[in-house]
């Protein structure tokens, strides 16, 4: 009987009644596996594939770990890799070599890219880059030599959705092998083998895994492909842990509750930051008018956390202060875990058949398990925070101090009395922070030039140190990277910076004199 999906998740691979009535299967650390007498060994080894031969080939919770995937994939069998980058180059190097041809997507993971561009030549294989929004049209890209075609969709980082059917059918009729990267949409929200793939990679790192703590790459296939993927991985060395194994079991039990999560926090956000001044455009296939909705309408069952942002035209340095000050997004690799995630976008030299075109710069959001409406509130926070350090930060850009302000809000005479007003020669600029971080900077602050603490009144006396200050957040190195760019940014002779602090609105003055 066939299951469906949140049914196999729950019980696919498990095996009670040979693992004395223990729901998961067990973990198995094996290397050396004893054979009863030698017929035993060679009978094993004429099918080493699909027994317990040795440690590398597999054991019974290695074998468990496979089962689950194909099942939910719908495909014949699976391999378990040690990375998600592991699995590309275990699929690629399965049907190709010296000679051959692969059609890559331009939009594809950069990693992926390097390898092609590096492995593979050195392998005398060469790659060509395609439009991902070229469809039925890829016909014309292939040439005699050419044996795989390479899918990723949606494309990482930029987010076109491809044709699969279109590019598929194009692919067979010309006798090439179609490998697609799955990994954004899961075996839950697009079902390859429905669309003409005969193998599909994925960095289970990511979504299968869930938890952000195991490197995992897992290769799905049908049938006729198995053994040839499985000599080519094996003949790499590859290998996968029990302990990985298991806990990417452990982490695909709950991969339907988590995905369905994800899908609509990341909604919520990319709906959100829809209206925000500062944002250009979306790039989420859900939305309606992202322009490969229509194909992620017809071909897939659902959209995961991933999505991106581009900008309004901004400089790099804004960007990075965004990024830098966030809460609850944290900056860092991969994705697909129960956290939050940010990391700029380097797109200008990640394509060669296409040209990015985008406004401003693009910014890749990852959206956790966290309340959708505590991420907005850390977005919303980061961005009305960024208004306020932009003169700034477009001041150190432009490398001019002369007659700068800050969106009208420099202090009324009275509030500077008890400051000491600019001097001859000095301007002023305000900048609204908190009172703590403000604190905090002039004691992170790695500045060639003076800094000087005006007047700052608190119950604490802040000359005998850092005592009841918050430890350094992102904020405050924000701030301090903000001011020691402004100091380096001024004309010399080198300047004398100042930093006060007006007490009654929590704002940071900064003066200074390039005489």
């Amino acid at each position: 009987m066939k299951r469906r999906d949140r049914t196999l998740i729950t019980h696919a691979g498990n095996d009670p009644k040979n693992n004395k009535g223990i729901v998961n299967p067990p973990v198995y650390h094996a290397s050396t596996v004893l054979f009863d007498s030698v017929a035993d060994m060679h009978a094993r080894g004429r099918d080493k594939f699909n027994n317990v031969h040795y440690g590398r080939y597999g054991t019974p919770t290695t074998f468990a770990l496979e089962e689950t995937v194909a099942a939910l994939e719908e495909a014949d069998r699976a391999v378990a890799i040690p990375s998600g980058m592991g699995a590309i180059a275990g699929a690629i190097l399965s049907f190709v070599g010296v000679g051959d041809h692969v059609l890559m997507v331009d939009s594809v993971y950069e990693p992926t890219r390097f390898f092609c561009d590096s492995q593979l030549k050195r392998f005398g294989v060469e790659t060509s880059y395609y439009d991902p929004l070229i469809g039925g049209g890829i016909a014309a890209l292939i040439k005699p030599n050419t044996k795989i075609v390479y899918l990723e969709s949606p494309g990482s980082h930029t987010f076109e959705i491809q044709d699969v059917p279109a590019i598929a059918a194009a692919a067979h009729a010309r006798g090439c092998i179609v490998i697609m990267d799955n990994t954004w949409a899961s075996p839950l929200y697009f079902k390859p083998y429905r669309h003409g793939v005969d193998l599909v990679v994925h960095a289970a790192t990511k979504y299968l895994v869930g938890h952000s703590d195991v490197m995992m790459g897992i290769i799905t296939m049908r049938e006729e492909f198995f053994k040839q993927v499985k000599t080519q991985v094996h003949g790499m060395g590859f290998a996968v842990g029990g302990d990985d194994c298991y806990l990417a079991l452990r982490g695909i039990r709950t991969l339907s509750a988590r995905l369905a999560q994800h899908q609509e926090s990341a909604i919520q956000l990319a709906k959100w930051l829809q209206g925000r001044p500062e944002v250009e455009r979306v790039l989420h296939p859900a939305l309606p008018d992202h322009p490969g909705h229509p194909l992620w309408k017809r071909d897939f069952l659902g959209s995961s956390g991933l999505f991106g942002v581009v900008l309004k035209p901004a400089t790099v340095e804004r960007v990075n202060a965004m990024i830098d000050g966030m809460e609850l997004f944290g900056l860092g690799f991969s994705w697909g875990g129960y956290e939050s995630l940010m990391v700029p976008s380097s797109l200008t030299t990640a394509r060669t058949a296409t040209k990015w075109d985008a406004a401003g710069p693009t910014v890749r959001i990852h959206a956790g398990l966290e309340d959708p409406l505590d991420l907005i509130e850390d977005l919303h926070a980061l961005l009305d925070r960024q208004d306020d350090l932009h003169p700034v930060l477009d001041l150190v850009q432009e490398r001019d101090l002369r007659g700068v302000g800050v969106d009208e809000r420099h202090p009324r005479e009275e509030e500077l009395e008890h400051l000491g007003a600019a001097g001859e020669g000095e301007e002023q600029v305000v900048v609204a922070v908190g009172l703590v971080e403000v604190l905090q900077l002039l004691y992170d602050l790695e500045s060639p030039f003076q800094v000087l603490l005006r007047q700052v009144r608190l119950v604490q006396d802040v000359e005998q140190g850092t005592h009841g200050l918050a430890p350094a957040g992102r904020n405050s190195a924000l701030l301090a990277r903000g001011v020691a760019a402004l100091a380096r940014a001024c004309p010399a002779p080198a300047p004398r910076i100042t930093v006060g602090l007006r007490n009654s609105t929590s704002s940071l003055f900064l003066t200074w004199s390039s005489r």
